[in-house]
């Protein structure tokens, strides 16, 4: 899509994911071209300090794992945004480029209406342009806390890659703040927890190191594992 033109606005509130006590995030498989991989799978680091700048504590979710491993971690979770924000937020999304849009792929308002059960479980809550389509940027489910967005909360403070759409303005990373905080206090609603201190430490983010990729990379750093 490109650099997206404006944000409009359409309701009160959102963002993308599941929550847990301490917030889960999901690895992806190692990009082909990655020289700086290692093992299968990966988690970009500003993902990791998104969350951890708003007081969380990340639990990585790794790829290809056996069933049971996964009904233990998601035996650990939780499972709106847009609604706390100050005002002057709100106009800067609204009326400035602060988001960073990279996807190629979107789903259309024209889409989102044709799908009944698509507009029967999703709120839209704002929508985005490239100049000549209008795509849905931001989501939420009527009752159950899924989020979605066409955009990266985590890019403005935490990946400096030059290329058009990576805005590091006061509004954009002010933005990453409120959006940040918005997950953890989904997080926080959860009343599930690891049975034990130990178990939880053995499964947080600090026993793994980001590998720096340099500046110039899509991500600044990443975590790696196996």
């Amino acid at each position: 899509m490109g650099v997206s033109r404006k944000r409009r606005l359409i309701i009160d509130s959102a963002f993308a994911c599941l929550m847990v006590s301490s917030p889960g995030v999901l690895a992806q498989e190692n990009l082909p071209e990655d020289r700086f991989a290692r093992g299968s799978s990966y988690i970009a680091a500003s993902y990791i300090k998104f969350l951890e700048s708003a007081g969380a504590r990340v639990v990585p979710i790794r790829i290809n794992r056996t069933e049971e491993e996964y009904i233990k971690i998601f035996n650990s979770i939780n499972g709106r945004l847009f609604r706390n924000f100050p005002k002057d937020v709100l106009q800067s999304l609204a009326n400035e480029n602060i988001t960073s849009n990279f996807h190629s792929w979107s789903l259309s308002m024209q889409n989102y209406s044709r799908n009944g059960k698509l507009k029967r479980f999703y709120k839209v809550l704002s929508t985005n342009s490239d100049g000549e389509k209008e795509f849905i940027s931001t989501m939420e489910a009527y009752r159950y806390p899924f989020y979605a967005v066409q955009w990266h909360p985590e890019k403005s403070p935490f990946e400096w890659i030059d290329k058009p759409g990576m805005v590091h303005t006061a509004a954009a990373v002010r933005v990453s703040f409120y959006a940040g905080s918005f997950f953890v206090s989904e997080a926080m609603k959860s009343q599930h927890r690891f049975s034990n201190p130990a178990e939880e430490d053995r499964a947080l983010i600090y026993n793994f190191s980001p590998v720096y990729r340099g500046s110039n990379a899509i991500f600044v750093q990443s975590y790696y594992f196996d």
